[in-house]
């Protein structure tokens, strides 16, 4: 199994899909990543930690997708004190899951001046992804942005439910504080508890 632990990555633009950091690996820790198409793309079948990294300039800042999808992932993935900010493109994700087949958990992270700060969409698991701690951020023109975005659409192809939970995070300036969007005629299941939502212009939307 592969890690990734204190490089520093910049200037990976050169394609739509460029990466600073990506694949499999069961950490990805204490890295610098600026200026990159992609900052952290994570397509793993085992347990995975994404900690303690600083992504800065990125039209994405962290992507998981298709995590614990292998016999060898037991206790989920971990995305835990990251810090993404100043995210760019027509996109601008800070933290975004796609298609998890079990546990995921996004903790201690901040997530500053970004589009969009959590996106989660189109699980394969009725496990839910949990969203814990976290403080999220709009950009200075906030127009057309959501603190956290819940789709049954995943971000490359696919449709899935969405089960997902927010406990104590911190969400302000948004356009759109949350936002829940099901065109597929499926289940956003979510739970929201002690969190602050603050200075949206709407809180919460269903679409």
């Amino acid at each position: 199994a592969s890690e990734f632990t204190h490089n520093t990555v910049t200037n990976v633009r050169g394609d739509p899909q460029s990466v600073g950091i990506g694949g499999s690996p069961v950490e990805i820790h204490g890295n610098t990543i600026s200026y990159t198409t992609l900052g952290i793309v994570l397509d793993s079948g085992d347990d995975a930690l994404i900690d303690g990294n600083s992504v800065t300039n990125s039209n994405a800042g962290i992507i998981s997708m298709n995590s614990c999808v292998g016999a060898g992932c037991t206790t989920g993935e971990q995305i835990t004190n990251n810090s993404i900010s100043d995210c760019t493109g027509t996109t601008g994700w800070g933290i975004v899951v796609s298609a998890n087949h079990d546990d995921v958990n996004v903790e201690g992270n901040q997530i500053l001046r970004c589009k969009v700060g959590f996106t989660a969409s189109g699980a394969q698991t009725t496990s839910p992804i949990t969203f814990v701690d976290n403080t999220v951020t709009a950009p200075a023109s906030p127009a057309g942005s959501f603190g956290a975005y819940l789709s049954t659409n995943q971000i490359i192809a696919g449709t899935g439910n969405v089960y997902a939970n927010f406990t104590d995070n911190s969400i302000s300036g948004f356009a759109t504080g949350v936002y829940l969007y099901d065109p597929n005629h499926l289940i956003i299941q979510t739970a929201f508890l002690h969190n602050q939502l603050t200075n949206n212009t709407m809180q919460v939307n269903v679409g």
